[in-house]
């Protein structure tokens, strides 16, 4: 299971779910995310196969 961090949460959550063994991708991992609606955010997890 990987989860993607919404950019409005800290990249240190990021870090705390991988040592927790969990995947995770902060959104500022992906171009111009900081414009992402909340919708757009759902649909790149549903493409990258993310939470």
């Amino acid at each position: 299971m990987m989860f993607i961090v919404d950019t409005q949460l800290p990249l240190k959550l990021v870090f705390y779910l991988i040592s927790k063994g969990l995947d995770a991708v902060h959104a500022t991992y992906f171009n111009n995310s900081h414009l992402f609606s909340d919708e757009e955010i759902v649909q790149i997890a549903n493409k990258e196969g993310l939470l």
